[in-house]
């Protein structure tokens, strides 16, 4: 399942509206992963901007993703800070190694977050650049870049990354 998670847009109207940003935030993707435990969940654009809530929420719940799609790769690029997830995302010093601070056989950090788009097609190839620039400036691995550009996600979805075809389960 993929919910919304972060400030959503406004459609300008005289009439009421019901959706809010407040039940978008990250943390409330917690509730959904306690009752729901075999569900994978990805939330999209990592909450923006709630973004340590976002991290700390998937850091959690191992079966918890996040895409970094909308506007959130434009703002930090604008801000001067690609490298802030690494803040973000303070759990991945000592990648691979089980701490107290991290879910026993859960993923590891980075591998929580997964490439997404909301872009029009057109718009797509300037979305894979910032994301890469994203990955540059935090020095992600090539094996957790490999990971988070769709290896996680053929994982999720039962797909043979080298055959495309859904793998069979029992």
């Amino acid at each position: 399942m993929i919910f919304h998670t972060g400030v959503a847009g406004r459609i300008a109207s005289d009439k009421p509206q019901w959706g809010s940003s407040a039940r978008m935030r990250p943390v409330y993707l917690d509730i959904l992963c306690l009752q729901f435990p075999k569900t994978t969940i990805q939330g999209a654009h990592l909450g923006n901007p709630w973004y340590d809530e976002a991290a700390e929420t998937s850091r959690w719940n191992a079966k918890l993703y996040f895409d970094i799609s909308g506007s959130t790769l434009h703002k930090f690029i604008k801000l001067g800070k690609l490298n802030c997830m690494s803040e973000i995302m303070w759990w991945a010093e000592g990648e691979g190694k089980e701490t107290r601070h991290t879910l026993k056989d859960g993923p590891s950090a980075w591998e929580h977050i997964v490439f997404g788009s909301d872009e029009p097609p057109n718009g797509l190839a300037d979305n894979i650049d910032r994301f890469q620039k994203m990955l540059d400036a935090n020095n992600v691995p090539q094996s957790m870049r490999e990971k988070m550009w769709g290896l996680t996600m053929a994982k999720i979805l039962g797909i043979d990354p080298a055959t495309h075809k859904f793998i069979k389960k029992d």
